[in-house]
């Protein structure tokens, strides 16, 4: 095993969330997070669930983790505008979403999702 690859950690928590093992997959996320506080997929995909569980503060917390790490991730970006936009905070997602595009200028998906805002 190797302990310190964080998609390992996130492949697993992953599986164990599509499988309905949503508790397992809380831990496999928070284990993965401890040994690879490095690996900023596993924020997003731990926010991610929290998200589709309707735990939108800590989803926005650990969204919050993430783009910490790594502004320059499109993906974050539009994790944290979904987010927002759960909560009904519809102002907030154009705000994050042109954020978003000044630290990932080259990210393609946040180009459309900023399109479909306007």
């Amino acid at each position: 095993t190797r302990p310190t690859h964080g998609a390992l950690w996130h492949a697993y928590a992953t599986m164990m969330s599509r499988t309905g093992n949503y508790g397992t997959a809380r831990s496999l996320f928070a284990a993965g997070i401890q040994k690879c506080p490095k690996h900023v997929p596993l924020y997003q995909g731990w926010a991610c669930l929290e998200m589709r569980g309707g735990n939108l503060d800590l989803a926005k917390k650990l969204i919050g983790e993430a783009l910490t790490r790594n502004k320059s991730s499109g993906s974050g970006w539009l994790v944290a505008a979904k987010i927002e936009e759960r909560q009904g905070n519809d102002g907030l997602v154009g705000l994050i979403l042109r954020r978003g595009l000044e630290c990932a200028p080259n990210d393609p998906q946040l180009y459309h999702a900023s399109a479909e805002l306007a």
